[in-house]
């Protein structure tokens, strides 16, 4: 097929048919609730839709808040703007390479070093203050601009092929609301600090880099096509680590 060797290609299509007639025989067509149902897809749902909210709340809280960061307001949209081409050409090599979840939380982890260090600078009088924030935010822009370019990926993969556009949807969803949220991060700069929407932005990155590091890796691995499928592995995931223990408990007491 395509020039390339399947191994066990008719058992791989015969399991393909029996997973589509399974979904035929249901009595009601997945929807929403079916996210929700079971252990593996209720967390991997509640932490993806987190996530989309957290970096399309960051991304257009940029993005709307540019002229508040001072200087040539037309020279700071352009650059804003022009840092997403390098951001998107880099995310399609690194996603051929490394892990979606590493490279995701190496993402927001950079989107809170940036946001920190933009809100270090606005504290003190410095001679080239607003040229130094407009950097540390563009680079803050950058690496938003990626996990966005991450999250359309890990979400297509993460979920099974009957609530693939159902999950998808919802995570997207959630993220429209963090967009609704985010013009009104300039009223809290205005009612505070100017550094009080880089805290914030920083704070929930840090908060979201830690949270995908409990996301699947879907990278070079097949994608289910049932909710059967995608529990059913991770109960075998969990009788092996049992399995696992109890041989290794057994060994050292055989020692």
């Amino acid at each position: 097929m395509n020039n390339k060797e399947v191994d066990d290609l008719k058992q791989k299509l015969e399991t393909i048919k029996s997973n589509i007639q399974v979904d035929k025989d249901r009595t009601t067509k997945p929807n929403f609730l079916d996210l929700w149902k079971t252990p593996y897809l209720r967390n991997n749902t509640a932490i993806m839709s987190l996530n989309w909210f957290i970096t399309v709340f960051v991304y257009y809280g940029v993005s709307f808040n540019l002229q508040g960061l001072g200087g040539n307001h037309f020279l700071t949209f352009f650059i804003a703007g022009l840092v997403e081409i390098p951001a998107i050409i880099l995310s399609m090599f690194v996603l051929k390479t490394f892990d979606r979840t590493s490279f995701l939380s190496a993402s927001q982890i950079g989107m809170f070093l940036a946001f920190m260090c933009a809100a270090i600078v606005s504290i003190f009088n410095l001679k080239h203050k607003v040229m130094i924030v407009v950097v540390f935010v563009m680079f803050a822009k950058f690496f938003s601009t990626c996990a966005f370019a991450i999250n359309y990926i890990l979400s297509g993969e993460m979920y099974p092929t009957v609530v693939r556009q159902i999950g998808v949807g919802t995570n997207s969803a959630a993220g429209r609301i963090g967009s609704m949220l985010s013009p009104f991060m300039k009223e809290l700069n205005t009612k505070f600090h100017a550094t009080a929407s880089f805290s914030v932005f920083a704070m929930i990155a840090l908060v979201d880099a830690i949270l995908v590091q409990f996301l699947p890796e879907t990278r070079g691995k097949d994608i289910p096509d049932t909710i059967a499928q995608v529990e059913g592995k991770q109960n075998d995931i969990k009788m092996n680590k049992i399995s696992n223990n109890k041989k290794t408990s057994n060994e050292k007491n055989v020692t």
